[in-house]
């Protein structure tokens, strides 16, 4: 089930990644003047220039929740609160 959720994210990228790909490849051949580019040089430079970061959103709750979990038990164990009020607060 892991593995279907990694291949299914690298498929969403990949996904993406070929649609700007795709849309920068259009551009440089139909916006160059007279065809003074290469297609090989089309294709390299939207090869470098494409991301697939177009589709990709911020997850701030996703975030959130990271960062508090990270802070409230990285190094637990080492200093732990001693007040009841302190306690209270992490459990």
């Amino acid at each position: 089930r892991t593995m279907r959720g990694v291949l299914g994210q690298f498929d969403t990228f990949f996904s993406a990644w070929k649609e700007s790909y795709a849309n920068i490849l259009n551009r440089l051949l139909t916006e160059t003047d007279g065809g003074k580019i290469t297609k090989e040089r089309a294709q390299s430079i939207a090869m470098a220039e494409a991301t697939g970061q177009d589709a990709c959103k911020a997850n701030n709750n996703g975030g959130a929740t990271f960062w508090f979990v990270l802070m409230t038990t990285i190094g637990y164990g080492n200093a732990v609160p001693v007040t009841d009020e302190g306690r209270a607060l992490v459990f």
